[in-house]
């Protein structure tokens, strides 16, 4: 999974790159949307680095976000967010 998540991003900046030709970069993005569309669920983690070498800050996190259809499940900074379709439910432990 990890490497179609990679796979979309460069394809994806591809298209902002050569976004010059809209019908090309549609055409993409639209290849890129039915992709994933076929997938049942996507799962996607990833890393937030915040360095400020003149605060003298240097902090990573990371979290991850699970999406089914509308639905999704966001773990971060320790607590977690559930959208159930409907409503959504945040649960800090």
């Amino acid at each position: 999974m990890k490497k179609i998540i990679i796979v979309l991003t460069v394809i994806l900046s591809t298209a902002f790159a050569n976004a010059q030709n809209s019908d090309k970069a549609k055409a993409l993005l639209d290849e890129v949307y039915n992709k994933v569309q076929g997938y049942d669920n996507i799962f996607v983690d990833f890393k937030f680095d915040l360095k400020n070498a003149e605060a003298g800050i240097n902090q990573e996190t990371r979290g991850d976000v699970t999406l089914a259809g509308n639905k999704y499940m966001f773990n971060y900074l320790g607590s977690q967010q559930i959208f159930d379709g409907n409503k959504v439910y945040t649960i800090v432990p």
